[in-house]
């Protein structure tokens, strides 16, 4: 019974490092090297608006081009606009 579990044991390992070995082959390219890798770091920031007219209901239809985002009095780039419209709250 020892020597039956001792080969079941020995078969994993041996299963689990060809595995290994199968996904190790697997990720290198032709050649022999290894592919690759590209580290990007990327920040957006989202500047939420809120825009009201004289009587504070709010002004529609506003497109990316009626904005200008400064940083340090630079003009930077929009990358993302959106709009969202909510229903009519209650005056306080």
């Amino acid at each position: 019974m020892l020597s039956s579990r001792l080969a079941k044991f020995a078969l994993s390992v041996g299963l689990m490092y060809a595995a290994a070995w199968t996904l190790a082959r697997a990720t290198q390219t032709a050649g022999g090297q290894q592919p690759a890798v590209i580290r990007v770091t990327t920040r957006l920031v989202v500047v939420n608006v809120v825009a009201q007219e004289k009587h504070g209901g709010p002004v529609k239809d506003l497109k990316l081009d009626d904005f200008e985002l400064l940083d340090n009095g630079h003009k930077e780039k929009i990358s993302v606009f959106s709009v969202e419209t909510r229903s009519a709250l209650p005056n306080p």
